[in-house]
């Protein structure tokens, strides 16, 4: 036991250092985001203090209400469901299983209700969204060390949901929502660190699943039984998880995803063949983002590198549309018409400051 909590500890402290230094920089420059003066068009509705949260809030109606409530995972204190008008405590729910993912909200018992899914390092567990109840999983038993974040669909078209994760000793599975019990689990020798992907990529009207491990392969199973499909052994690390869409216009999803090996493949669906690839100046840790940014019809690619250009790919053959410099520009980017004229925007994020850009200008800054 001692010797697991000694690699948690070490596992962890890297997070920490790299979350505290970018938590510095932002509080540097706090005032400092584009089109903004805080002091005068920011005003402060609320506050609510945590310890260590572990991604991105969740929004849903968990107690059907007819108002959205704040989901938080916090690493130390467990879930905590926030009245977004307020920041009210509707209610909280301690782990000690140290969550790990974000809040996955969906109607799992199919009774009409939301319930709240969250991965921790010792397994993860089923919450009710209207008063925090555990309904199945978070107990601590030390089956799995799970840090990733979990997906949710209908893999085996029962006309109930299944949930799709992985954890740090190499396992891949798929539980029943309902009960957590397992429809089917795999063993790939190596720790997965990605979040699954979901999708029809065979075309047979049934949900694939798509993730990569630390030992540079892409996997992608069959969602109703657990077989393996088709695998793609990378030459270097992937750090991304797996985009799907069709970027070449066949009528068939592709796999997009990049590498450490700086460049970024897109996948046949059908059998893992290579489809193009683009090299780009530096290793890729960011997801790709699949969306009509030139208004031709077609899927483009638009994905960062280290190098902190932003390049946006023709998705059938891979060509270079343009490129933009944004220093310190890694995350994945969201695609949206945020100025309604019909047309989608880049959103992307440095660790200082957020740009929308307008692609049909080569990434002429919006606001």
């Amino acid at each position: 036991m001692f010797i697991l909590f000694t690699y948690l500890f070490l596992l962890l402290i890297p997070q920490f250092n790299l979350k505290s230094n970018n938590l510095k920089q932002k509080c540097d420059n706090k005032n400092e985001i584009s089109g903004l003066n805080t002091s005068q068009d920011v005003s402060l509705l609320w506050t609510f203090d945590s310890i260590e949260i572990t991604d991105v809030p969740a929004l849903a109606d968990v107690d059907n209400d007819g108002k959205l409530e704040v989901i938080l995972v916090d690493f130390i204190r467990g879930v905590s469901v926030l009245n977004s008008e307020d920041g009210t405590v509707l209610w909280a729910s301690s782990s000690k299983n140290f969550p790990s993912s974000h809040a996955v909200v969906d109607d799992i018992e199919g009774d009409g209700k939301l319930e709240i899914f969250i991965n921790s390092f010792f397994g993860g567990g089923v919450f009710s969204g209207e008063n925090g109840t555990l309904i199945w999983g978070d107990n601590g038993d030390g089956t799995f060390l799970t840090t990733i974040n979990p997906c949710i669909g209908d893999i085996d078209v029962d006309g109930k949901l299944e949930l799709i994760s992985a954890d740090n000793w190499g396992s891949f599975y798929a539980q029943n929502a309902e009960d957590g019990s397992f429809l089917w689990s795999n063993f790939y020798e190596y720790p997965i660190y990605s979040t699954p992907s979901i999708g029809d990529i065979d075309g047979d009207g049934k949900l694939e699943v798509v993730i990569r491990s630390s030992n540079h392969i892409l996997y992608t199973i069959n969602g109703e039984v657990g077989t393996l499909l088709w695998n793609y052994n990378i030459a270097n690390y992937i750090c991304s998880y797996p985009a799907l869409g069709d970027i070449d216009g066949d009528g068939k999803l592709e796999v997009v995803i990049g590498s450490e090996d700086n460049q970024i493949y897109a996948l046949n669906s059908e059998d893992g063949t290579v489809l193009w690839n683009y090299t780009k100046g530096d290793e890729i840790y960011a997801s790709a983002a699949l969306g009509d940014v030139n208004g031709d019809g077609k899927f483009d690619v638009i994905i960062p590198s280290i190098d902190f250009n932003i390049y946006v790919l023709n998705g059938t053959d891979g060509a270079l549309i343009w490129s933009h410099y944004r220093p310190r520009v890694l995350h994945t980017p969201v695609l949206d018409d945020i100025d309604d004229d019909g047309k989608l925007e880049i959103i992307i994020s440095s660790n200082m400051r957020t740009f929308a850009l307008n692609p049909l200008y080569s990434g002429k800054i919006v606001y």
